[in-house]
């Protein structure tokens, strides 16, 4: 089961928001998504960015195989985001997020990352670039753990033909 839900003011402010009750007669995982888009001037724009999902509850087991509390594995997703044009062709964005999970009372695993993009947009021409997942280590307990960080780029062309549209585009994604 899932619903959604959209909420616009003119072309100012966007939000979406859902609720998925996934796999209700197998997985009993709840999932709820949210995001909001503020556009400010014509030049501007920041988001949040939200979602939370609570899984299927299991009891422990210890290491003799003897039973012990029901526990329910839980993930979170938290995110800012902020987009400035400087001229026509050319835009930058960043988004920071915060992402948590807990499997166990035991296991949970909790990271900061960023994302810096820059774009570039003339004619029939668009281009993309940045770095993915700038961060500190995925933390659990003692243990940690690095990001897969990467440097994106990607280039497209649109060629309208006779009022068809055929678009032709490339990507690289390089992890460190």
């Amino acid at each position: 089961t899932t619903e959604i839900y959209t909420l616009s003011l003119h072309d100012l402010f966007r939000s979406r928001d859902s609720y998925q009750n996934w796999a209700p007669k197998a997985i009993h995982s709840t999932n709820f998504n949210l995001l909001g888009a503020l556009k400010i001037g014509d030049k501007m724009g920041i988001t949040l960015t939200g979602a939370f999902q609570n899984g299927s509850p299991y009891t422990t087991v210890d290491a003799s195989g003897n039973a012990g509390k029901e526990f329910t594995p839980t993930a979170l997703l938290a995110g800012a985001g902020f987009g400035f044009r400087f001229t026509e062709t050319l835009s930058a964005g960043a988004t920071i997020r915060f992402a948590s999970e807990k499997l166990s009372d035991k296991d949970s695993y909790s990271a900061v990352a960023a994302d810096i993009l820059f774009s570039f947009k003339k004619d029939g021409l668009k281009a993309a670039a940045g770095v993915t997942n700038l961060g500190t280590p995925v933390k659990s307990g003692k243990q940690s753990y690095s990001l897969p960080m990467s440097v994106k780029a990607g280039a497209g062309y649109d060629v309208d033909l006779s009022g068809n549209r055929l678009q032709f585009g490339a990507d690289l994604d390089y992890f460190f």
